[in-house]
């Protein structure tokens, strides 16, 4: 019998997409035939495993408080920068249609990917959603958003999503908090389990004596304030430009590193808790070992906002919005509150997406 395609569009911008993708494409993948169209970190993620066509995205402009600490979305600069590069993403991405029209796809997935969901729209397949940002659209939790957030927030997804057959919605949050959330005028709205990828799931859970600090932003503010905080070890991965093993000898509780999958897994496993933005992929590897969550999210990026509030009505951690030696001191010595509130954590408490995705795909 012949398997069945599918055209899986992901969202380059930041690890998140492309982290939360490849945990259902290594499940997928065993069933169907599967042709990513990725952009940036996501194509660069997985174009050494999977059959990847390279498409160019609409990337965010970001701008820093005067003392850098503080990172936000400039809103403006990203509207302005994106109509001027418009034409050449758009002629540059033709090749997707080319592409996927040999690969004749029997149905579409995108992770908040706009040309494979207008490809679907303009060839009518099948399009199935998997995106927390649909959250923030077709739930109510949009109340929590302001007024312009909330616009932002629709225009922006409806422009790059324009309509869905079924959209799944990865949550951390318990089914008593999800329950109120749950419209029931739109059955194809469907919550689901968070994704964990295959390397993350033989490693146990222990609490060693150290932080992990995941962040999007001037690292110089940020390090020197985690240096301040002398009877602490933390490890901070990816910061740029800079001699690791020299930096390391200077700072006895700091260990610099630089991304690896192998090696991040393990030290998230082994950590006391996390230190990051408000990407929604992370929170819930971090969640998955029970991890304690701090939350920076950027100023003016509506999707981190309300994911680092959740975290902190959840019980799970804290959100604050300046990278600050008091703030982080309070978070950890409240770390066994976060974590008995943890303990009742299910990554598990709702239906895994992939058995969603092959109950749409073959019905029967």
């Amino acid at each position: 019998m012949q398997r069945k395609k599918i055209l899986y569009g992901i969202e380059g911008e930041g690890y998140g997409h492309a982290t939360r993708s490849k945990a259902i494409i290594e499940q997928l993948s065993k069933d169907y035939d599967i042709l990513i169209a990725a952009s940036n970190k996501a194509y660069n993620l997985l174009k050494d495993e999977y059959k990847t066509i390279k498409i160019k995205n609409f990337p965010v402009t970001y701008s820093y408080s005067k003392d850098k600490i503080v990172v936000r979305v400039n809103t403006f600069k990203t509207i302005i920068y994106n109509i001027i590069r418009s034409p050449y993403v758009l002629w540059y991405n033709i090749k997707l249609i080319r592409e996927a029209n040999r690969f004749q796809p029997d149905i579409i997935i995108t992770d908040y990917e706009a040309f494979t969901a207008w490809y679907a729209l303009f060839f009518r397949k099948k399009i199935v959603v998997v995106d927390n940002f649909h959250l923030f659209t077709d739930t109510p939790i949009n109340r929590k958003l302001s007024l312009m957030d909330k616009v932002i927030s629709i225009i922006l997804t409806k422009f790059k999503i324009p309509s869905a057959d079924y959209y799944l919605i990865p949550t951390f949050l318990p089914p008593l908090m999800t329950g109120c959330l749950q419209r029931h005028d739109n059955k194809n709205v469907i919550f689901c389990s968070p994704m964990i990828r295959d390397r993350f799931k033989p490693l146990k859970p222990q609490i060693k004596d150290y932080v992990i600090v995941y962040q999007t932003a001037n690292f110089e503010p940020v390090i020197n304030v985690i240096k301040s905080i002398k009877n602490q070890r933390f490890i901070i991965y990816n910061v740029p430009n800079i001699d690791y093993n020299k930096e390391g000898k200077k700072n006895k509780n700091i260990t610099y590193k630089k991304f690896s999958e192998k090696e991040f897994a393990q030290d998230l496993a082994g950590a006391k808790a996390v230190i990051i933005n408000g990407g929604f992929s992370l929170i819930t590897e971090a969640l998955y070992f029970k991890k304690p969550v701090l939350c920076f999210p950027i100023l003016d990026h509506f999707e981190q906002k309300i994911n680092a509030l959740l975290v902190k009505e959840a019980g799970y951690g804290e959100c604050a919005y300046k990278f600050d030696e008091g703030v982080i001191m309070q978070f950890i010595e409240k770390l066994d509150v976060y974590r008995e509130r943890l303990n009742k954590y299910d990554s598990k408490a709702y239906k895994n997406p992939v058995l969603l995705i092959k109950k749409i795909i073959d019905p029967g």
